[in-house]
C-alpha cells in the first residue's frame, strides 16, 4: 500500500509538473511575414501544436516585448521546421464521429479564419488543419485561396441494418487539381485521407512534372531504442483460502530474492518530444519460497505438519506506457502497464508429516494441483534516465499460480532494475 501511495503521489506530481511545464514559454527561432509581405525574424513560443494554433506569441529578441498574433494580423509564420499560413476557409462542422449517427451524409459547413499548416508548397500546394473540435481537414490551392478536400464517413440504414458509407469527393478534386500528370490518377484512387499519404501523393506529382517543391513538411517519425535490463526481484507469496487449503493459508512464505534480466524495445512518440513512450520488455524472472511448518491440529496425538515449497521460473512480456519529465540533464519517469508471464519451470511441492500417536508417515504431493502456466499481472514504477543509463523501482502484482476460485494466491514483486540503451 505504501508503494501504491508513493507511485500515485509521483504520478500526480509528474502530471502537475507537465501542466506547469507546458504553461511555461518555449521561445524558439522563427519568423513572421506581415501583411506588407515583409519577413521579420525573431522568437516564437513553440508549443508543438497538435491542434492548429489560432494565435501565437512572438518577440524580436529575448528581452523584447512579446506580441500575440492571430491569423488576421499576419500572412504566415514559421518555427521549428513548420510553416503556417493564414486564411479564411470553409470547414466541416458536423459531429466529430458521424459513425455514431445515422444518415448524416450531408456536409455541415462553416467559415473559419485560422492558420493552416503548410504540408507542401509550390505550384501545387497542400495544407492541413486540425480544428478546435479535433476534426481534420486538408486544403489545396495557393495565393490565399483554399479549397477543402471533401471527405466524410457516415452511417446509413438499409433494411434496418447500419452500413458504413464513405464520401470521397477529395479524389475527384485531386484528379482535377493534378490533371496535368496522367500517371498520378491511379495513385489518387488509392490514397487515403491521411497526412502521410497525401504528402507522398504530391511528391509523386512533382517527380512526374520534374519540378522542385518549394517547401515540404517532414512528418516526425517515432523513434525506437533498444537495450538491456538487469536487477533484483523481491517476491512475496501469500494465500487466501478456506479450510480446504488451510495448509497454504496458515503458511508463512519468506520473501524470495532473485536475479531478473532481459531486453527492452521502446517506441518514443516524437510529437510528444519523446516524453511519452510505449515500452516493451522481455524479462527472465524467478522466485522460490519454502514455508514454515504448518501444524493441522492442537491435538498432540493426531496431527499433520505440512511444509510447502512453491516457485516458478518464467519469461515475461511487459508492456508499459511511460511518461518522462526533464530535470536539468536527466529525466525522471513514471510508468505503468501489464505483464504476461509464461512458466517454463515450477517448484510445486508439499511435504506432509502425519502423526498418529507413535506412528509417523511422510508423503509428498503437489502443493497446487493444475497450477497456471500463464500468469497476467499489472506493473507500476518510477525511476530516472541519465544519458544511456536508467534505473527503476517497480512493483508487480499478479494472481499467482492458483487455478481455484476458492484459493487466491496473490504474488507481489518489487524490482530494482538497471538499464543500458544501445
Amino acid at each position: 500500500m505504501r508503494f501504491l501511495k508513493l507511485i500515485s503521489a509521483f504520478i500526480v506530481l509528474a502530471f502537475l509538473n507537465s501542466v506547469s511545464g507546458y504553461s511555461q514559454e518555449n521561445f524558439k527561432p522563427g519568423f513572421i511575414v506581415d501583411n506588407n509581405k515583409d519577413t521579420i525574424k525573431g522568437l516564437i513560443d513553440y508549443r508543438n501544436w497538435a491542434i492548429t494554433p489560432k494565435k501565437f506569441k512572438f518577440k524580436i529578441q529575448s528581452n523584447s516585448e512579446t506580441k500575440v498574433y492571430s491569423s488576421t494580423d499576419i500572412l504566415s509564420f514559421g518555427v521549428a521546421g513548420e510553416i503556417y499560413t493564414s486564411g479564411i476557409v470553409i470547414v466541416e462542422d458536423g459531429p466529430l464521429n458521424s459513425m455514431d449517427h445515422d444518415n448524416l451524409w450531408q456536409f455541415h459547413e462553416r467559415i473559419d479564419t485560422t492558420y493552416l499548416q503548410v504540408l507542401v508548397d509550390g505550384p501545387k500546394s497542400l495544407y492541413y488543419l486540425e480544428d478546435e473540435n479535433q476534426k481534420i481537414h486538408f486544403f489545396i490551392g495557393q495565393s490565399g485561396k483554399f479549397d477543402r478536400l471533401m471527405f466524410k464517413v457516415y452511417n446509413t440504414k438499409y433494411n434496418n441494418i447500419s452500413i458504413e458509407k464513405r464520401d470521397e469527393k477529395y479524389k475527384g478534386q485531386l484528379n482535377i487539381y493534378l490533371q496535368d500528370c496522367s500517371s498520378i490518377q491511379k495513385k489518387i484512387s488509392s490514397s487515403e485521407y491521411k497526412k502521410n499519404e497525401l504528402i507522398n501523393l504530391f511528391k509523386d506529382y512533382y517527380e512526374c512534372k520534374n519540378s522542385e517543391i518549394t517547401y515540404q513538411y517532414k512528418v516526425e517519425k517515432n523513434k525506437s531504442e533498444f537495450g538491456l535490463l538487469a536487477g533484483l526481484s523481491f517476491t512475496q507469496l501469500k494465500f487466501i483460502a478456506d479450510k480446504e487449503f488451510s495448509y497454504l493459508k496458515k503458511a508463512d512464505f519468506p520473501i524470495s530474492t532473485n536475479l531478473a534480466f532481459g531486453v527492452f524495445w521502446n517506441i518514443l512518440f516524437s510529437r510528444q518530444k519523446d516524453r511519452i513512450s510505449f515500452n516493451n520488455e522481455v524479462l527472465y524472472c524467478s522466485y522460490k519460497a519454502v514455508s514454515n511448518n504448518v501444524r493441522s491440529s492442537d491435538n498432540n496425538d493426531i496431527y499433520d505438519i505440512t511444509t510447502g515449497s512453491i516457485g516458478c521460473t518464467s519469461i515475461k512480456l511487459n508492456n508499459l506506457l511511460r511518461f518522462k519529465y526533464p530535470v536539468k540533464n536527466t529525466f525522471v519517469f513514471v510508468n505503468g502497464g501489464i505483464s504476461n508471464a509464461v512458466t517454463i519451470s515450477e517448484t510445486n511441492n508439499r511435504r506432509v508429516e502425519s502423526h498418529v500417536y507413535s506412528q509417523t508417515n511422510i508423503s509428498e504431493r503437489e502443493a497446487l494441483i493444475d497450477a497456471k502456466k500463464w500468469i497476467p499481472g499489472y506493473l507500476l514504477g518510477f525511476g530516472g534516465v541519465f544519458k544511456k543509463y536508467s534505473c527503476e523501482v517497480r512493483m508487480e502484482k499478479t494472481g499467482g499460480m492458483s487455478n481455484y476460485l476458492a484459493l487466491k494466491s496473490p504474488v507481489v514483486s518489487y524490482y530494482f532494475l538497471f538499464g543500458y540503451r544501445f
